[in-house]
């Protein structure tokens, strides 16, 4: 209580001081429309600022749900489609369609994407979720790169964007069958070699992955051609493709694990010893 008599003796002037400025400023709004209109209306304004950062916070949190409920959508589609093409190509063969799809897909988010001194991508799936070296990625519009590494609770990706990566691919049009790589000059554009000079090419022809591909179920998306040249022979093209994953914003990707990768990969390697 001493305490309290203290600072109010010591304050006295400055206590005064506010309480007469509270009441003139009280009557100051209440016998003055304009000045009350003012504090309304600013009044309005910072609750109303205060409001919208409030929800625009909420949103951001509903949009990260809705985000992966899309993604996970996305993955299903992806499934029928790869097993439409599955049951599509059996029936080329005269095959009976099978009815699980060769390929699973695992949604993994990106935590760590390509950087000038590390050219790979970190996700934050490994082994304990079915991913395996030999993978395949593929993102929202086309392919994405294989998985070289995995640990329990990551994996590590080559991109196609990568001096080393080398991925089986196929002009769509003519069924000629090439090799995607990467020159390591545009971020945008990686190069088609090993296709023959008689095959009849246009710049926008579609780029897709092959069956030859362990990585990627047939026809999945690469990129759309978009320079005609010639190799150092002048036997074969040297095609300038248009990517078709946008490695600037890899968010959530697609790792596609062949179910017989292991059994097919043991029989590979026995054949080389």
């Amino acid at each position: 209580m001493r305490q309290l008599w203290l600072f109010l003796s010591t304050n006295i002037f400055f206590l005064v001081f506010l309480a007469l400025e509270a009441i003139a400023l009280l009557l100051l709004f209440n016998n003055s429309d304009y000045h009350n209109n003012k504090y309304v209306h600013s009044y309005s304004g910072v609750v109303g600022s205060i409001v919208e950062r409030r929800e625009g916070v909420q949103d951001y949190f509903s949009l990260r749900g809705a985000n992966k409920d899309l993604v996970a959508e996305n993955a299903q589609l992806r499934k029928s489609l790869m097993l439409l093409e599955q049951s599509r190509v059996d029936s080329l063969s005269n095959v009976d369609s099978l009815t699980q799809a060769k390929y699973e897909l695992i949604i993994a988010k990106v935590i760590s994407n390509v950087q000038p001194n590390k050219p790979y991508i970190t996700i934050n799936k490994g082994s304990k979720d079915g991913v395996k070296i030999e993978s395949g990625v593929i993102g929202n519009l086309g392919i994405v790169g294989k998985v070289v590494g995995v640990s329990k609770n990551y994996s590590l990706i080559m991109p196609a964007l990568h001096p080393e990566s080398r991925i089986n691919v196929r002009h769509n049009k003519t069924g000629y069958n090439g090799n995607l790589v990467w020159d390591g000059r545009t971020i945008d554009l990686a190069q088609v070699e090993n296709i023959p000079r008689n095959a009849r090419i246009s710049v926008g022809d579609t780029i897709t992955t092959n069956s030859y591909s362990k990585a990627f179920s047939d026809n999945s998306l690469a990129g759309i051609v978009e320079e005609i040249n010639y190799d150092v022979t002048g036997n074969f093209y040297l095609l300038n493709v248009k990517l078709l994953a946008d490695f600037r914003r890899l968010n959530y990707v697609y790792v596609t694990v062949l179910n017989d990768l292991d059994e097919i990969l043991e029989l590979e390697n026995s054949a080389d010893e």
